[in-house]
């Protein structure tokens, strides 16, 4: 049960404070992307939409890269884990608090590995500068070397 809940909270409830947001400037499509060199960002992204059977969604696009750079999957565990990240980062966006906070409250049990996740995004250098649509070019490993993005093994 409190699975489902924090299932539809990642599905209705996020979306619905997304509507607040304003939408990013991105400069490639799905296909587009699919055609970038091997091991670049957009061609990454593109292969993990393919990968979970998904679209590139408006608004949603910086969300999708994060789960590429960062190396996330699509659970509700594995969504509150980024969201730990970017906590720690201070790069986190008002709809990731909102879900973070009734997330904990729902799923306590996740507290340890969020912990984990804020610690690994407080020693990464803030990605919140990074425009995501110019950065689609570039190597993946490069991107994360620079800002000092470890890969955990989630």
């Amino acid at each position: 049960m409190r699975d489902d809940i924090l299932k539809f909270m990642i599905e209705r409830a996020v979306p619905f404070l997304n509507r607040f947001r304003k939408k990013p400037y991105w400069s490639l499509s799905q296909n587009e992307m699919r055609q970038l060199p091997i091991g670049s960002l957009g061609r990454d992204v593109a292969k993990f939409l393919d990968d979970q059977n998904l679209n590139l969604l408006p608004k949603y696009e910086v969300h999708d890269t994060l789960h590429v750079l960062l190396s996330y999957g699509t659970s509700p565990k594995e969504e509150l884990k980024l969201q730990g990240f970017m906590i720690g980062n201070r790069s986190v966006t008002f709809g990731g608090k909102v879900l973070f906070a009734l997330s904990l409250i729902i799923k306590p049990e996740y507290l340890s590995a969020i912990r984990e996740e804020m610690k690994r995004g407080k020693k990464a250098k803030s990605i919140k500068e990074i425009n995501f649509s110019e950065a689609l070019g570039l190597q993946t490993v490069q991107l994360r070397d620079d800002y000092g993005i470890t890969v955990t093994n989630n």
